[in-house]
């Protein structure tokens, strides 16, 4: 049998080419995956809770302010005016929330003596109450608006 010893110099230059990965480099790639996506975990949940945190906040000062509003437009009546600017007034209303489980509002109405004018100071309060007892207790979050109505 007679050889080609052209052929057989041909192919033994060429190396084999490696069909995948080694077991290391798996482990490798596993752990750099690792690195970056607990960190990217914990920031999801860190923006789903500050989102949340937002959105209770932004619905406490939307129930403020209307509060605030629905006591000024009221106010504009000179005998609820006058009613108020002598005997004051405070007060908590349970307020209706879509996506907060209790919601209490105060407002307090007070004469500002302290001016040559008549004026009345209101003050007003929505906060998140969460153990349902209708007091503001330290740990639930609040929002206090003030304003100074005049006499009509």
């Amino acid at each position: 049998m007679k050889v080609d010893h052209k052929s057989v110099s041909r192919f033994a230059g060429i190396k084999r080419r490696r069909q995948g990965a080694t077991l290391v480099e798996v482990a490798i790639a596993t752990m750099m995956l690792a690195v970056l996506i607990v960190p990217a975990v914990k920031l999801v949940g860190q923006s789903r809770d500050l989102q949340r945190r937002v959105s209770d906040e932004n619905e406490l000062v939307w129930q403020a302010e209307n509060m605030l509003d629905r006591y000024r437009i009221e106010m504009k009546q000179a005998s609820r005016f006058n009613s108020y600017y002598s005997t004051g007034l405070t007060r908590v209303d349970d307020l209706q929330s879509l996506h907060l489980a209790s919601v209490k509002g105060r407002v307090q109405i007070a004469s500002d003596r302290s001016t040559s004018g008549r004026l009345v100071t209101l003050i007003v309060q929505a906060w998140s109450d969460q153990n349902r007892n209708s007091r503001l207790d330290s740990n639930e979050p609040v929002v206090a608006l003030r304003t100074a109505v005049s006499a009509p």
